[in-house]
């Protein structure tokens, strides 16, 4: 719990530096830059919105320094902060629903309930609790029609389902851990009965999903337990390994050469580490693990080898790059967000064009700031909807 608590700390402590700067931008975009400025009530109303998210942000940096390292009290208060935000994205679309002369959608709200369920680690309980907490007020005051409630309720949904598989993967990793510290002491307390804990160590293999790989360094020999064979119709032992990996194809080259440095590092330091890694069966089916090693000594301190398993977590990297994916678009016109036109333009700086040219066009909207000034800002998403939709 201490390190969940730590990790959600670190995150929102990050989102509350963007907010400072973002609801700064925004509030002088409303003072300075504005024609009207605070002259219409409904920009008086949104520099509201921008200045209660900026205060926040301002104190829970302050706050969360405050109390150090009381654990209860953080946990707490990090409940509190992502409960605030969730209210201030639903006030802030509910007010952008309910003046706005054409639809508007739940954008604000979801995508701040995504954010936090993407970023921090929940229980299910307080996922949940968050989720019906925030989601149910603002359908029943917005008096949606049934697509708009539909569309709310499966986002809802995916929000609390996303959030539920990511609390699962780090528990399972941190069970994953603790089983490896207990193998790990049983086999240096009892070295001398070493086949009788293989035995038993199988037994326990054979009942979860765990791939156990146990490398001698001295024989360069390595053995394989769990599903091995099964998932990559390699044998279960393998003489002379480092050499076998290097032209097996179980692992590319650059990510060979990347997992040697990280072991290198490993037995220099740390003497555990994690990473993910990409494999490929004889086949050529190729998957991605979660591998996980502990380097192991005799008594007098020398490496004599590593053990370490693999945990498959292909499907949860799907469901990253699947939310990823999503990320990339910007919610309100559906086209590629600044981020990811960056990524996009620097890969095709970098690879390789063939016969092709390539150019890139950059369009600007004439008087675009005056429809957001007259009309609204509902208004204004309005007709970049309509211009997203006419370049697509």
């Amino acid at each position: 719990r201490r390190e969940v608590i730590r990790s959600n700390g670190a995150v929102l402590s990050v989102l509350s530096v963007l907010a400072i700067c973002a609801e700064l931008f925004n509030i002088a975009r409303v003072l300075f830059f504005s024609k009207s400025g605070l002259g219409t009530q409904n920009n008086r109303i949104y520099f509201t919105f921008y200045l209660v998210l900026l205060t926040a942000s301002v104190l829970f940096l302050i706050i969360k320094r405050c109390l150090g390292n009381h654990i209860n009290a953080i946990y707490i208060f990090l409940l509190a902060a992502a409960g605030f935000f969730i209210v201030w994205s639903l006030l802030l679309n509910y007010y952008d629903f309910t003046h706005a002369d054409e639809p508007v959608y739940s954008i604000v709200y979801i995508t701040s309930l995504l954010a936090m369920v993407i970023c921090l680690y929940m229980e299910p309980v307080v996922c949940l609790g968050l989720v019906l907490g925030s989601g149910i007020p603002f359908l029943l005051l917005t008096k949606s029609d049934f697509g708009f409630i539909q569309n709310t309720l499966f986002s809802m949904g995916t929000a609390a389902l996303v959030s539920f598989s990511r609390f699962q993967y780090k528990i399972k990793t941190l069970m994953g851990q603790k089983k490896i510290q207990e193998m790990n002491r049983r086999l240096t307390i009892e070295m001398e009965r070493k086949e009788v804990a293989i035995q038993k160590l199988r037994y326990i293999i054979e009942q979860s999903n765990y791939i156990i790989v146990d490398w001698d360094k001295e024989e360069d020999r390595a053995f394989f337990y769990g599903h091995w064979t099964e998932k990559f119709d390699y044998p279960a032992e393998i003489s002379s390994f480092t050499e076998w990996v290097t032209h097996s194809g179980l692992l590319s080259r650059k990510e060979w050469k990347r997992l040697q440095l990280e072991i290198i590092r490993c037995m220099k330091s740390t003497y555990q580490m994690e990473t993910e890694i990409e494999l490929s069966s004889r086949k050529g089916v190729r998957e991605f693990y979660l591998f996980h090693l502990s380097v192991q000594h005799d008594s007098a301190g020398e490496i004599r080898g590593v053990l370490g398993y693999l945990s498959d977590i292909h499907k949860q990297k799907e469901e990253i790059q699947s939310l990823k994916s999503r990320m990339d678009l910007d919610p309100l016109t559906g086209l590629l967000n600044r981020t990811a036109v960056k990524e996009k333009a620097q890969e095709w700086y970098e690879g390789d064009s063939g016969n092709f040219v390539r150019a890139m066009i950059m369009l600007d909207l004439d008087d675009f700031k005056a429809i957001n000034d007259t009309y609204g800002h509902p208004c204004g998403d309005h007709v970049l909807r309509e211009t997203a939709l006419r370049l697509q």
